[in-house]
């Protein structure tokens, strides 16, 4: 009974309102929503955190461990979110770096439903202390021997990542590492309208403008991938993506392919760890009087061909690759 009072009047609030700053809602609130098998049913389940509109629909745990009864908890609870009609966002928000790293597994081999997100909560660091001290006194009552954390991890898991030792050029040579990957897959999907898509720098190391190969129906592409945090440091879109560079003559370089160039151009929110991905063509920006950028802005992003779904989760995007652009958004 303790540890629920204490959970509930401390930790989930502290939660829910770091839940609230990082999805950009109002607030959230513990609450009850119908679940539907099917499409039928009269059933509900009371979740932790639910905006006020109840399209952003989160379960907590402070869990110091994955054990397998909350595990199951765990995916139990994210088979509940998923019956939820009209929800556009369902998360898991952790407290553990190695609790989000074993539901993200789980995630990955299917047994969690698709979209699911997995998002770890930054405590203040007073807040976080009174767990470790909860945690402590609770193990101790009943005869069990306590092995803190070490002083690192605590200071880690308590401080915004985003101010770990990682450069400019390393933030930024990261997000591109992963953007091209990510295309590759993205490509290689059965679903993507895209074929024999392969990686041209595997064959030529830092291979000029193209990144990727692929054929799409009749048509050859030389493709290059450009991956960019979604929002700029002020707060405010990123409305272009350079994608060439003048004076190049980057034609030249498709011929030996017999392709046209194309590109994907993927926006990253690094602490949603959600991206959004779309492929078009050198000539469709050139036709729009934009030579040497891609326009990413809302009017500009219908026109091309999205791969990948709107928003998709990936649990792999790092916290460390924001450029503080999404929080600075939110304080405007």
């Amino acid at each position: 009974m303790a540890a629920s009072v204490f959970i509930k009047s401390l930790i989930e609030p502290a939660m829910r309102k770091a839940l609230a700053e990082l999805c950009g809602c109002a607030n959230f609130h513990q609450r009850k929503m119908p679940i539907l098998w099917n499409g039928d049913g009269t059933g509900s389940f009371e979740f932790d955190a639910v905006s006020s509109d109840g399209r952003v629909i989160a379960c907590l745990s402070t869990a110091r461990t994955l054990n397998p009864g909350q595990r199951h908890k765990l995916m139990r609870d994210a088979t509940f979110m998923w019956l939820v009609p009209h929800a556009r966002r369902r998360i898991l928000a952790v407290v553990e770096t190695a609790v989000a790293d074993a539901l993200a597994a789980e995630l990955h081999r299917g047994r969690l439903p698709p979209n699911t997100e997995i998002h770890i909560i930054r405590l203040a660091p007073e807040i976080r202390q009174e767990l470790e001290r909860f945690r402590e006194a609770a193990v101790r009552e009943v005869g069990g021997r306590w092995i803190p954390q070490s002083t690192n991890r605590i200071k880690l898991v308590a401080r915004d990542r985003t101010s770990q030792a990682m450069t400019e050029s390393e933030r930024r040579k990261a997000l591109g590492d992963w953007g091209e990957a990510k295309a590759l897959e993205l490509m290689n999907r059965s679903e993507s309208g895209f074929a024999n898509a392969r990686d041209v720098n595997a064959q030529t190391h830092n291979h000029p403008f193209g990144d990727i190969y692929a054929e799409r129906g009749s048509a050859r592409f030389l493709i290059g991938v450009k991956t960019r945090c979604m929002y700029q440091k002020c707060g405010d879109l990123n409305p272009t993506y350079n994608v060439r560079k003048k004076g190049h003559d980057v034609a030249s370089v498709a011929r030996p392919y017999k392709a046209d160039l194309g590109w994907v151009a993927i926006q990253v929110v690094p602490e949603l760890q959600i991206f959004n991905a779309y492929f078009g063509t050198i000539a469709q920006i050139e036709d729009r009087g934009e030579r040497f950028s891609i326009p990413m802005q809302p009017q500009h992003t219908p026109r091309y061909i999205r791969i990948g779904q709107e928003n998709e989760f990936d649990p792999s995007i790092r916290l460390e690759w924001s450029n503080g652009g999404f929080p600075a958004r939110n304080r405007q």
